[in-house]
């Protein structure tokens, strides 16, 4: 495993994040060290390793830390929204590692801040954002990749951060430039993975930056899309009402098994509840086989100008 001495300043998710490990994923910044917002730091974390090896879980959590276990990667300790602590196994993948502190360990510090993160893809449409949120394999990156080619820029891909400002107003703010795109939908969308990297161990999935396609600021939610697949269904969209967008929003929040462990279920509550009765939720059926992504864009896009 190859770890840089040197510290580096990115960006992602709104925070300045200072890190012993480098990510080419994310947008490097310039300014202090000490004034970032996240530290993403290499710890050996002794204690907490001796509290997980004696216990079959693989998650420990208070309201100011959560200990996550990834076995043949490392021991993460995040703590009170600031602090990324990797404790890496001997031999472990490097990619694998970004993958987790990026994903999971992310959603751990979005929770801890009071952001809500949402699994799923979203872009700007029109001065707004628009989620499409899904199990995985539902088919998120790639209808996001078909709204981009309809000129509509990526804001994120995989965790959606959903914060709300003084006034009220729920604000989605970017992650980072890069999406993660199947070899179906490569070929679908006639692209080519050579130069392109797969991600860990997963040969035939691929990081495809989207630099010049990128939302670089926050800008208020105008809704949210759940994609989902049905045997022979026909691409449509109902829109969902009462109570079921509660639980469509705790469903789709990521990493959600977090929750009761940190303390967070009152509070995700009321989030919910709040953005449920601000913006709209609509479900979008496509079928299970088949490519209809252009399909459903167009789909989306005209429901999205009905809305406003």
């Amino acid at each position: 495993m190859q770890l840089t001495t040197n510290e580096v300043l990115t960006e992602a998710f709104g925070f300045r994040i200072r890190s012993e490990i480098p990510f080419p994923e994310l947008l490097t910044v310039q300014g202090r060290f000490e004034n970032a917002d996240l530290t993403v730091r290499l710890e050996p974390l002794s204690e907490e390793w001796a509290v997980m090896l004696a216990s079959p879980r693989k998650i420990h959590a208070t309201e100011a830390q959560i200990l996550i276990h990834i076995p043949e990667a490392a021991l993460f300790a995040v703590r009170e929204g600031r602090v990324i602590a990797v404790s890496p196994v001997p031999g472990a993948d490097m990619d694998k590692i970004r993958l987790y502190i990026l994903g999971t360990c992310m959603g751990a510090v979005l929770m801890q801040r009071g952001v809500l993160p949402l699994h799923g893809s979203a872009v700007a449409v029109r001065g707004k954002v628009y989620a499409i949120v899904g199990e995985s394999g539902m088919g998120k990156s790639t209808l996001a990749s078909a709204l981009m080619d309809r000129g509509l820029p990526l804001v994120s891909d995989d965790v959606i951060a959903i914060r709300f400002n003084e006034a009220g107003i729920p604000l989605v703010t970017p992650s980072y430039p890069q999406q993660k795109l199947w070899q179906e939908s490569l070929d679908a969308f006639g692209m080519e993975a050579s130069g392109l990297k797969p991600l860990f161990e997963r040969e035939t999935k691929f990081a495809v930056p989207v630099s010049d396609r990128f939302v670089r600021e926050e800008l208020p939610l105008g809704g949210v899309f759940e994609l989902v697949k049905k045997a022979d269904a026909s691409p449509g969209l109902t829109p969902i009402e009462g109570l079921d967008r509660m639980r469509l929003l705790y469903e789709h929040t990521y990493r959600n098994l977090f929750l009761r462990r940190m303390g967070k279920l009152d509070w995700h509550f009321q989030v919910t509840a709040r953005l449920a009765g601000l913006v709209p939720i609509s479900r979008i059926t496509r079928p299970d086989e088949g490519f209809t992504a252009h399909e459903l864009a167009e789909l989306l896009v005209k429901t999205i100008g009905e809305e406003e």
